[in-house]
């Protein structure tokens, strides 16, 4: 028995090595891509990028390839269209507010072209403001150094805005200089958990006097820029053990995001 059971697992090996072939598997669109990021804002100057996208399998040394010459243009209506200006320095396409003001409720179209690429465009939509409740709920101050350094922590309550779906960001600033979020709260934020939900930020930061500004910034958003913050935030997770998923892109014919928002700033003087 035992040598029929060796037997018929000897042939079985056989006629799985004898099966195996080598199957070449064709990759469809392969080709770079454009990727082109414009985050458009109510009441600022336009600033967008545009790169090139890495094939599967290429070799890359982790640097970003700049598309130096491409055409960028936007459009309020899909026909005429202001061409965007490269600035080497910043490796990035402009329009000062000066030729190009974007404002709430409205539409843009934006586009970019390059040789050797296929042309991409995209649109979005900024959101009307809908006023929120942003609290200074509390100040925290410590001496760790014993020679007055002082650190200053904050917690700021969002109250969302009742009434319609809202995608948030939100920005804290202390004369100028960015505070950092606790526990790796995640500073863009939805109210899909339910309309009239509100969130708690706590914030720390250094050096600080009586009478400095605190300034909060609150983003308004559409779903696109709340998508593809969310995902890139996601896709970057320094967790060795989370699979890293798809960055939201809505560019046709090539990668990145196009999205609208809007903002406020709240400001609170510490005592």
């Amino acid at each position: 028995m035992k040598n029929n059971i060796f037997l018929i697992t000897c042939l079985l090996s056989i006629l799985l090595i004898s099966c195996e072939k080598e199957v070449d598997v064709e990759i469809k669109d392969n080709d770079p891509k454009i990727v082109l990021s414009a985050h458009i804002g109510a009441g600022d100057s336009l600033k967008c990028y545009v790169s090139s996208s890495i094939p599967l399998y290429a070799t890359n040394n982790g640097q970003i390839k700049v598309i130096e010459d491409a055409v960028v243009e936007v459009s309020s209506d899909n026909i005429t269209w202001k061409t965007l200006h490269y600035n080497p320095f910043y490796y990035s396409y402009s329009l000062s507010l000066i030729d190009f003001s974007p404002s709430e409720g409205q539409t843009y179209y934006i586009r970019a072209s390059a040789n050797g690429f296929k042309s991409v465009n995209s649109s979005c939509t900024i959101p009307f403001y809908n006023p929120v409740d942003v609290t200074l709920v509390k100040i925290d101050t410590t001496d760790n150094s014993g020679m007055g350094n002082y650190m200053i922590g904050i917690t700021i309550k969002v109250k969302d805005a009742i009434g319609q779906r809202n995608y948030y960001g939100i920005q804290a600033f202390l004369n100028e200089q960015e505070f950092y979020l606790e526990n790796n709260t995640n500073w863009i934020f939805s109210d899909n958990i339910g309309d009239g939900s509100e969130f708690i930020f706590k914030y720390t930061h250094w050096y600080w006097h009586h009478g400095d500004v605190i300034k909060i910034r609150l983003l308004q958003s559409d779903e696109s820029f709340y998508r593809f913050h969310y995902s890139f935030d996601n896709y970057i997770s320094d967790d060795p053990f989370t699979e890293p998923s798809p960055v939201f892109s809505n560019i046709e014919n090539g990668l990145g995001i196009c999205s609208g928002y809007t903002s406020r700033d709240y400001t609170f003087v510490i005592p």
